[in-house]
């Protein structure tokens, strides 16, 4: 087997993540875990013990060619191929590399966002440069890590973390009888702005509920019969369920899918599907980069995953921060994103300001406006007080990768103990990052059900990150400039401004086919339109004639316009005007919108149902949004919002085929929420062309001369992501010096020789024969100029 392709990566890191609120491991609890192939069963912690041996996570470079395998190392020694890492399992024969990603297959992993892939490059192919290795007693992590940096193959290394908890916000905690305290009024944050998110009138919305999505909650334990779920079957889809974290679990759950019922709470989207996955693995690891790849293979495009989890970092001690800062759960993350999983993550409480946050390679990735950001995809969440004005909270992290805020205290929900006897506990008293994402994460529960019950279809990851981002459609927290934790999403202000209004009687008009009949002067029929849903199309007929003698203006009207916003058709009509006759066929499907008028309405402006036989008026104007059930009526035709974000920047910038006066160049593909259109090449800092693709060949350059190139990339709304790094090329000096002409000689095609002070070129190849003449023959050679 080749080893390398070009060159070798592969990361070995040791991560420390924990929930957002105080949860301590006690010294015996019993676990609960989910089995591939049988029931949940507990088991006691003699059998289950959780892995805490230090353990460090390496990178390999892309390039390399390696399996996905555990073992890797056998093959490593085997080829020889890198001195650094056979020295490394020389000195120490016991360590291992195991994959870092074990409850996806790999084949599964690399195709996990095939469906939803809008780009040749996959993020999903990071992951398998992932492996975990074993700190050997006797033996630092720091050493063993230094020892892997020193390989030419090894991208990155950091240490695995371990699963320990931050400490606890401290807020008041309270157990009480839901029997005897109807809970509904206590949870503000489902009330209406600027107080909460509005979640009751997202339920006067179909849709609006939840129902028809998927909802994940990712960290350790959970309390799946409480009474206020229990009916809610709520599935593991992997991992442990550890009995001393069932709290804080169950809390996150309530705030989202807490039944509706006459007991306890009412969840923010309580028609959803629930599941969760654990990241205590299996077999006690911690690994929350597998747990969220395999939330992600379970999940389909436009369904939430919820991250209720945080990370410790190299120097920022009990400062948390963000998972993905480290590189294998941002990768996962990002193929989840890539894939159209909606993913929540919680911006975790370590007071930190993000936009000052650097890597260990010492680059600002969490800052919007650095052109070292990496965009995960992941809708990030800060922390703000329950009282309004809304305040950020000391511990919530802050900056420009903070999308939008939750409450952060005061939040009631369900709860549990870790004996799990007691099934009717809640709390007024849930908080932190904690609180603050479920919160969002049950919004865009919400939005999405609201969006595949009217639409047909979710909403990508970025769309609904800038619909919930929205300033104009959000509450403001007390003072955005410093605070710097977005808004609070409003559902109404947000399902208003998509064009979305309360369910009433004759509002959704359920049904395939529809004709619309516009009538004028002595109930003339001048237009006739018929629409066929599962067609996806609108015949329009208008008859020869004049609509209307009285009426000197426009008479009539009709425009349809598609999901994107492109004007597809529009008509005005004159009453007193000559009406030419016209058929034609238009596409109309599910999220289009058809807009009639008429001077007079009434009896001369009709709608029919053709598959339920009712007729009705439809007056002097209607706006009607095609839905998956039939028509919608709606006040006006809503654009989609204009597209303002850039593409990524175009990355691994190389030249090829460096010759006197060319050059050819390759690149990477850049990605955008929408798609690029085209790349900007630059030399020397002045534009010189554009391309679609990701090759360039320069061909006007002079011998023995430096130039720079940079790329950009733009999509088709203008936006233009940031300059690739500069790459400089030197261009091979011109050979003046050529051999004689030798009549004899055998000659290839583009051969050049030199002969009575000119330069020829052979055209073609061949043998010479002793002809002196065969110089000039212009089927053998051509006169070139040098310059």
């Amino acid at each position: 087997m080749k080893f390398i392709k070009g060159i070798f990566v592969s990361t070995i890191a040791l991560t420390a993540f924990t929930g957002l609120e105080l949860i301590k491991f006690h010294e015996n609890p019993n676990v609960v875990y989910a089995d591939s192939k049988g029931p949940v069963k507990n088991i006691s912690q003699s059998e289950a013990d959780i892995k805490e041996e230090d353990q460090i996570i390496v990178k390999f470079k892309s390039e390399v060619n390696f399996p996905y395998k555990d073992g890797l190392e056998k093959q490593i020694k085997n080829e020889d191929s890198d001195l650094e890492l056979v020295k490394i399992f020389s000195e120490f024969p016991q360590l291992t590399l195991k994959r870092l990603f074990t409850s996806v297959d790999p084949k599964e992993i690399e195709n996990i966002d095939k469906d939803t892939r809008e780009t040749e490059k996959k993020s999903s192919s990071n992951l398998l440069d992932y492996y975990i290795v074993e700190v050997p007693n006797k033996v630092t992590a720091e050493t063993l890590m230094d020892k892997f940096k020193k390989s030419y193959l090894v991208e990155e290394v950091y240490m695995q973390e371990k699963p320990t908890l931050l400490p606890e916000v401290q807020l008041p905690t309270v157990s009480l009888n839901p029997y005897d305290d109807p809970r509904f009024l206590n949870q503000g944050y489902l009330k209406e702005a600027p107080y909460g998110i509005n979640a009751s009138y997202a339920w006067s919305i179909k849709g609006g509920d939840g129902k028809g999505t998927t909802f994940v909650d990712m960290e350790y334990g959970w309390l799946l019969d409480h009474e206020d779920l229990v009916n809610q079957k709520v599935e593991l889809i992997s991992g442990r369920n550890i009995d001393q974290h069932v709290g804080h679990g169950t809390s996150v759950l309530g705030i989202v899918s807490a039944e509706d019922n006459e007991i306890g709470n009412i969840g923010i989207a309580p028609k959803a599907k629930v599941k969760v996955v654990s990241q205590i693995r299996g077999d006690g690891s911690y690994n929350t980069a597998d747990a969220i790849i395999n939330a992600v293979h379970n999940l389909q495009a436009g369904d939430i995953l919820l991250l209720e989890a945080q990370a410790s970092y190299d120097g920022y001690g009990d400062k948390y921060l963000p998972v993905e800062v480290q590189p294998d759960i941002f990768d996962a993350i990002r193929a989840g994103t890539d894939k159209g999983i909606i993913v929540i993550e919680a911006g975790a409480n370590g007071s930190n300001d993000l936009d000052q946050f650097r890597d260990r390679n010492g680059k600002q990735v969490l800052n919007r406006n650095s052109p070292d950001f990496k965009d995960s995809g992941a809708i990030m969440i800060g922390a703000a007080s329950s009282t309004v004005p809304h305040k950020r909270l000391w511990f919530s992290n802050y900056g420009s990768r903070i999308d939008v805020y939750g409450w952060g205290e005061n939040v009631d929900t369900t709860r549990a103990e870790p004996n799990r006897i007691t099934k009717n506990l809640y709390t007024t008293g849930f908080s932190g990052t904690s609180s603050a994402s479920p919160i969002i994460a049950g919004a865009a529960t919400s939005i999405q059900g609201v969006a595949k019950e009217h639409l047909g279809r979710p909403y990508k990851p970025a769309e609904l990150r800038n619909i919930l981002s929205n300033q104009n459609t959000g509450t403001k927290s007390q003072n955005p400039l410093t605070d710097k934790i977005g808004v609070l999403p409003d559902l109404k202000s947000i399902l208003s401004n998509l064009g979305y209004s309360p369910d009433i009687s004759n509002n959704v008009l359920e049904g395939n086919q529809f004709v619309w009949s516009m009538k004028g002067i002595g109930d003339f029929e001048f237009a006739k339109l018929d629409f066929n849903k599962t067609k996806e199309e609108m015949q329009i007929q208008l008859k020869a004639g004049v609509p209307h003698h009285y009426f000197d203006s426009t008479y009539a009207s009709v425009k349809v316009q598609n999901s994107s916003g492109k004007v597809v058709y529009n008509k005005d009509i004159y009453g007193n005007r000559q009406q030419n006759a016209e058929t034609q066929k238009i596409p109309m499907k599910v999220g289009d919108y058809i807009e009639f008028t008429h001077l007079e309405g009434g009896n001369r402006a009709t709608l029919i149902n053709v598959d339920k036989n009712i007729q009705e008026s439809f007056g002097k104007k209607i706006v009607y949004q095609v839905t998956v059930n039939g028509l919608k009526k709606v006040d006006q035709i809503i654009n989609p919002s204009p597209d303002t974000e850039a593409p990524t920047r175009p990355e691994g910038l190389q030249a090829a085929n460096i010759t006197t006066n060319s050059v050819e160049l390759k690149w990477n593909s850049s990605t955008d929420n929408v798609g690029v259109k085209e790349y900007q090449i630059l030399r020397d800092g002045r534009f010189i062309q554009t391309v679609q693709g990701t090759t360039f060949t320069d061909s006007k350059l002079t011998a023995n001369m430096e130039y720079k190139y940079t790329v950009k990339a733009i999509d088709a709304a203008g936006n233009q992501s940031i300059q690739s790094s500069v790459l400089s090329i030197k261009t091979k000096e011109q050979n003046t010096s050529y051999e004689k002409w030798d009549p004899r000689k055998a000659y290839t095609k583009g051969d050049r020789v030199e002969y009575q002070g000119k330069i020829y070129e052979a055209v073609q190849s061949y043998q010479g024969n002793g002809d002196s003449n065969w110089i000039f023959s212009l089927s053998l050679w051509k006169t070139i100029s040098i310059s």
